[in-house]
């Protein structure tokens, strides 16, 4: 049975959907004031470089799906 395996691709596709949208708030508030403020850009450059990662990682995989 494969429902299993598309529930949890679906809950696992969804959570990391809201992981990526949750700076929003952020970006919005940093455009409105103009002024990053406090905020740290480290995590969001650690964000972009394990994407980045991930991406060639697969890239350099043969026969790849999912790129």
């Amino acid at each position: 049975m494969h429902i299993p395996k598309v529930f949890f691709g679906v809950v696992g596709n969804a959570t990391a959907l809201f992981l990526f949208l949750a700076p929003i708030i952020t970006f919005k508030r940093i455009i409105q004031k103009r002024s990053t403020e406090q905020f740290s850009g480290i995590p969001y450059v650690m964000t972009l470089l394990n994407c980045l990662l991930s991406a060639w990682y697969n890239a350099s995989r043969s026969f790849n799906r999912f790129l």
